[in-house]
């Protein structure tokens, strides 16, 4: 698994990761950046750094998190200044799903007292993945609808399995 994310002093503000191409991991953490700094209203500048004893550490939990199911509080170490209270909300509910388990967008609207395709678009916006699990999230017919893109959805399929939730 490859992991991307983007940090400003030492708070996360976009990851992504894929099983399949690093590229498509930092593709989807620039578009996750590039989102956060228009709310922020900032111009940013976009390098890439080399691994230093921080992203390190922030990449063995994350590593963690997915393949040894190990439940790490990153929640501290992210910054959700950019986030609507209404995101925010729906990403709090996904830290209510276990692993292994999986819900339906209508379950978590049900939940917020919305409706199923706001809370679709708030995860389709998440830039926390695996802190915020949203690829827990399943349509009511029980297929694995979306996931950022229709090409990561192979991902979401991946880590389905291997938290055993298909």
């Amino acid at each position: 698994m490859l992991f991307a994310f983007a940090l400003i002093k030492k708070k996360i503000i976009a990851l992504s990761f894929s099983f399949f191409s690093c590229k498509e991991a930092e593709e989807n953490v620039l578009r996750h950046v590039k989102r956060y700094m228009r709310r922020k209203q900032k111009t940013y500048e976009v390098r890439r750094c080399d691994s230093n004893s921080y992203t390190k550490w922030l990449g063995s939990k994350l590593y963690e998190l997915v393949h040894k199911g190990r439940v790490c509080s990153l929640e501290k170490y992210i910054d959700t200044s950019s986030l609507t209270h209404f995101e925010l909300a729906v990403y709090k509910e996904l830290t209510k799903i276990k692993r292994g388990e999986v819900r339906s967008y209508k379950d978590i609207a049900r939940e917020l007292g919305s409706n199923a395709r706001p809370v679709a678009s708030a995860l389709s916006r998440n830039p926390f993945p695996l802190i915020f699990p949203c690829h827990r999230i399943i349509m009511s017919n029980g297929r694995l609808g979306g996931y950022f893109s229709k090409k990561q959805n192979k991902n979401k399929e991946i880590i389905l399995a291997l938290e055993k939730a298909l």
